[in-house]
């Protein structure tokens, strides 16, 4: 599907591999833009916990902020792989919309199963992501005019569809994607089922690179971090499942995750993403297929943003001219830089994104409860965007002498 696959470089801001034989061995880099995530996420559930009497950490606000948002994490997946290129998607927002609306119409007018409405939307996403690939990638325009091109593109069809109107889906397979919730027995297996999956890998990593002749971290750290994963998941599962449930949409959203994160981090062709965004002309020497990268990876985006639109037909139960549009294209940016992806190219990961979604979830679902001023809302998801571009800053600088502690 690329080219021939080759020896593909190393992506120029992936660290050398270090030894392990100290008790703490700390990228600088990391230091720098993970542990401000983890903190900041703890201060603002302390925070609002505080000023909503108790309403923000419970069953309910959890389960409901985890079915209302994760539409916006699953965006976000996509834009990863275009960030990791050190490019950029500003129509991925309305995109969503017109994706969403498609869903809406072939539904409600057309009286088409709900498969194939689904299907209808989300093959509209990716050759509309496709399209515009083509143009970056073959005709070489530059991403971010193409993108705007189609930003204004996508808004225009959409709002002449929708024409000012809501367009209400009564079907029920539609609906239960965005408003049902998985039975408390599979939600533990598959709980069950993600610890296994993360002890498994872990230990095989550990297994290759002693195979390898590479030393491992000390054990300890990894008990400790897959215990720590472990009851995490067992914590959010039993608190959502006294409520109603674990979201469908959550499920949805962490399926996705899992595929994508195998595809980026153990198949070639993530790894020819990780070394276009890091040194495109000595990935096209190394023999990888340039062009066709970029390509794909703008299809994936516009393939993410139809999943997108679906579920978020299937949480309102509509497609209207105020469900998407570019504040969702800022939150979707934000959770990518927020959870660490380098706005360069060749720098981050799929899980990162859903620590980026937690946080924004958290504002919105916060300063909601609190009947905060909306306007006020874009500031502090302003600062809290600046701020992360700062972190990303800071960790390339600390990270490029490779210094450790």
């Amino acid at each position: 599907m690329i080219g021939a696959p080759t020896a593909a470089p190393r992506p120029a801001s992936t660290p050398p591999a270090s030894p392990a034989n100290s008790w703490l061995t700390i990228d600088r880099s990391k230091l720098a833009t993970t542990v401000p995530i983890y903190a900041a996420i703890v201060l603002i559930w302390i925070f609002f916990e505080t000023q909503t009497s108790g309403r923000f950490i419970g069953a309910r606000n959890l389960s409901e902020m985890a079915q209302e948002y994760s539409y916006k994490p699953l965006l976000a997946i996509g834009v990863v792989f275009v960030l990791l290129l050190g490019e950029i998607d500003l129509s991925v927002g309305y995109l969503t919309l017109l994706c969403a609306t498609t869903v809406a119409v072939l539904s409600a007018f057309g009286h088409l199963p709900a498969p194939v409405a689904i299907a209808g939307g989300i093959v509209l996403g990716a050759l509309l992501g496709l399209a515009q690939g083509a143009l970056i990638s073959v005709l070489r325009m530059p991403a971010f005019v193409v993108t705007l091109g189609g930003f204004l593109i996508f808004e225009g069809l959409a709002y002449h569809i929708l024409s000012g109107a809501t367009i209400n889906v009564p079907d029920a397979t539609i609906a239960a994607i965005g408003t049902s919730y998985i039975p408390t027995v599979l939600s533990f297996a598959f709980a069950v089922a993600a610890i296994a999956g993360v002890a498994l890998l872990g230990l095989s990593g550990r297994r290759k690179r002693a195979a390898a002749g590479l030393s491992n971290a000390p054990i300890s750290g990894f008990v400790a971090r897959t215990t720590a994963i472990a009851a995490l998941l067992l914590v959010v599962v039993g608190l959502m499942d006294s409520y109603r449930g674990v979201p469908l949409s959550m499920g949805v959203l962490l399926a996705f995750a899992l595929v994508t994160w195998y595809v980026a981090a153990k198949t070639p062709f993530g790894r020819h993403v990780y070394a276009v965004g890091g040194n495109v002309e000595a990935a096209r020497r190394a023999g990888i297929n340039t062009v066709g990268v970029r390509w794909i990876v703008f299809g994936i985006a516009g393939f993410f943003a139809g999943v997108a639109g679906v579920m978020l037909v299937g949480y309102a139960q509509a497609a209207s001219t105020t469900a998407a549009g570019p504040d969702l294209l800022l939150d979707v940016i934000s959770i990518a830089v927020i959870g660490g992806v380098s706005l360069t190219g060749g720098r981050g990961n799929v899980w990162s994104v859903l620590l980026g979604g937690l946080l924004i979830a958290s504002l919105d679902s916060g300063l909601n409860l609190m009947s905060v001023d909306s306007n006020f809302v874009y500031v502090i998801k302003g600062v809290i965007l600046l701020l992360a571009i700062l972190l990303d800053v800071l960790g390339k600088r600390r990270g490029a002498g490779g210094a450790r502690v």
